[in-house]
Order: structure tokens, then sequence, then C-alpha cells
């Protein structure tokens, strides 16, 4: 990729942050440092196992509408989580295996970069990942940083009043940590009901309830700083860069400051 660097953004972005009114948002980019799957990786892992049980059950004619045209390009369709759940228990299971085999931290050496990042003046931190890179960071490196009544933000579970939750950008309220789909552990469990991961759950939250369209719109009035996000998510990333101005996906996109 060519070199985009812009002295006069970076510097824009440095006064936000230094004024404390920057926030931070995390994609996959960032997990993968800590040995955490992309999402490509972890959708083909989701593909292997549909495919393993389609062979079993002999449904030779879902495996043939998967495979179609693209091959196993299919591998990186968002629809395979359907695939998967359609399968009833059993691809559940499956899926909830693979969310908490793929997602333990491996290399807790690689957290430093989540410390440094937490030491930094952000106003919030933001993620659309399901692992706990942020708060294994904090423990490891015992940083001291204040979390809103001592509790992270997870959604849509959380300890908080749904207001405080739903107003939570639009507040005055800084030093918090917000899993926007979801964490792979709350209150000491497993909680993969909560993951958002079918194109079913992401029109529900996104299209059809409040939460997650209105943290999403406060977003869009907010100074943010993006690292590890894909250009393609075709559900947040696509829609905030064609709303804040972002260059065609198929080019570099332009800042978000």
């Amino acid at each position: 990729m060519p070199n985009h660097w812009d002295e006069e953004i970076f510097h824009k972005v440095l006064d936000q942050l230094c004024k404390g009114d920057l926030y931070l948002f995390a994609g996959a980019g960032l997990s993968m440092i800590a040995g955490m799957p992309s999402w490509n990786t972890l959708i083909g892992k989701f593909a292997d196992a549909y495919i393993k049980q389609a062979v079993d059950q002999g449904l030779a004619e879902d495996i043939k509408r998967m495979a179609k045209d693209d091959g196993l390009d299919t591998r990186d369709r968002l629809g395979i989580v359907s695939h998967l759940i359609g399968l009833g228990n059993k691809g559940q299971d499956d899926l909830a295996n693979i969310l908490s085999d793929s997602l333990k931290i491996t290399n807790y050496q690689a957290l430093e970069i989540h410390e440094k990042l937490l030491k930094l003046p952000f106003k919030g931190y933001i993620t659309t990942n399901y692992d706990l890179c942020f708060e294994e960071a904090t423990k490891k490196y015992n940083c001291q940083y204040e979390l809103i009544g001592n509790r992270w933000f997870v959604y849509p579970k959380h300890q908080c009043a749904k207001t405080d939750i739903e107003d939570l950008l639009a507040s005055e309220m800084s030093n918090f940590l917000l899993h926007m789909h979801g964490c792979l552990e709350h209150e000491g469990r497993e909680d993969f009901e909560n993951i958002i991961l079918s194109p079913e759950q992401y029109s529900k939250h996104y299209i059809r309830e409040p939460m997650i369209k209105r943290i999403f719109d406060q977003m869009l009035l907010k100074h943010i700083l993006i690292l590890g996000c894909s250009m393609s998510d075709p559900w947040f990333m696509h829609e905030f860069l064609s709303i804040r101005g972002g260059e065609s996906l198929n080019n570099v996109p332009l800042p978000i400051v």
C-alpha cells in the first residue's frame, strides 16, 4: 500500500487526543497482534465446521449451493454463520467452541500495544471485537485506568441502566470500553448468545433495534481514530465511511478524525 502519511492530519489527531476529545475504535487487526484470528480466518473455521456437518448429514445440495460460482471463496461470506446456526444445536455448539478456542489469548507479550493505548488519554475505547485483549492488558500490566463504576460496558448485557449505555457517547462519560458487538466473556462466564455474528443479528441490531443504531449515530458526531479495521466491513465500516465522507472502498479511505 502506498504511503499516505499526512503531517497536518497527524497533528489534528494529536491535538484532539491531548484535548481528551478523541475516541479509539479498535478492530480485529489490533487483536491479531495478540494472536487472535482475522475475521476471514474465523469465518473459514465456521465454514469447515458447516461443511463437515453437512457432509455427515448428507446435505449435498447445501454444499453445492455454498460452493457455486466462487468455490471456497464463499468461506468469507457472513452467510456461512447462518448456515451453521441453521443446523440446530450441533451447529450452535460448534460455533461456540470455535469462538472459545480461537479467542484465547496466546501471546501476552503482544498485549503491550493494548497497554500503551490504555495509557493514552483517549476519551473512550470502542471495539467490535469479542476478545478480552484490553481487559487482559489492564491485569497483566496493572494499568492505572479509571473505569466508569469499575465495570466494562458489554453490549447488550451490562450492569448499568439501559439509558446509560444508549446515551454513552452523548454524555460526558470517559475512560470506558464498549464491546459494540458483544464479548466472549461477561460477569465471569462465557457469553456466546450475545455475540453478534450472523447477517440476521447484524440486521436486527443495526436496523430493527434502537440501541446499537443510537450508539452508531452518536459515533458519527465524534472524533474517532480507527485502528485495525477492514475497510470492506459490510456493516459498520461501510456505513461509517459512506456517511463520514470516506473514499470508495476500492481505494484507500480518507482518515477519520
